[in-house]
């Protein structure tokens, strides 16, 4: 697993990626819950349709300054996927 952080804005999100037990393989922070491709899906928004495309695009540029996780990072997924009952 790494992550990378985004930046817009208003805010800083922190991107997981490569967690195979999740839908899309990634898990975004946002201000409340962090998120999934599903949710992000199902919610059938343009602006959910614009960060799929968005995180896609950081997923797959080489250039994505990505992270390896720590254990306060591995602990804070573990816990996501708990609550979600995918762990």
């Amino acid at each position: 697993m790494k992550k990378v952080d985004i930046y817009n804005d208003i805010e800083r999100n922190t991107l997981y990626f490569g967690i195979p037990s999740v839908y899309g393989e990634f898990i975004l922070t946002t201000n409340g819950n962090p998120t999934s491709l599903n949710e992000l899906e199902d919610a059938n928004d343009e602006d959910c349709d614009a960060l799929i495309e968005e995180i896609n695009a950081i997923i797959n540029d080489p250039s994505t300054p990505w992270e390896a996780c720590d254990e306060e990072d591995e602990a804070y997924v573990a816990e996501w996927l708990s609550i979600w009952g995918i762990a």
